[in-house]
């Protein structure tokens, strides 16, 4: 339901795939139950979903509509492809970084160790931080 959201996605994809390369990602357009009020129609979202190959799942967290959908089937991917090893080893080479480091690099930037510190945008959040992660 946010248009800057769905502007920056090429962005965030391009990102994901600098560090971790082709991995498997789907599109969440969340707020199914708020569609009456989107600022993107559903035929833009589904051409962008065809046009990268990703699988699109309209959800409702509110509602509990399809969230378990999405992590079920990026789990499958995971296993099926081999992709589990590289993700567990971008998390442990996180994990391993100093507190400092942390403190210095801003959302989005690509780290030394090959990361990329993702978190909530200032200018959607209002400055407000947000609990949850988006899966790609």
């Amino acid at each position: 339901d946010n248009r800057e959201s769905f502007m920056d996605l090429k962005n965030w994809i391009s990102k994901v795939e600098e560090v971790c390369g082709k991995i498997t990602c789907v599109l969440v357009q969340n707020k199914i139950d708020l569609l009456d009020k989107a600022k993107v129609d559903a035929e833009e979202v589904e051409k962008f979903a065809k046009d990268h190959q990703m699988k699109l799942y309209r959800t409702s967290a509110l509602k509990n509509v399809l969230i378990d959908d999405v992590f079920d089937y990026l789990t499958e991917q995971y296993l099926s492809k081999g992709e589990t090893k590289q993700a567990v080893e971008t998390i442990n080479k996180q994990d391993t970084e100093g507190a400092d480091e942390e403190k210095e690099s801003r959302d989005g930037d690509v780290r030394p160790n090959g990361t990329v510190k993702l978190g909530p945008s200032k200018q959607r959040t209002g400055g407000k931080k947000k609990k949850g992660c988006a899966i790609l």
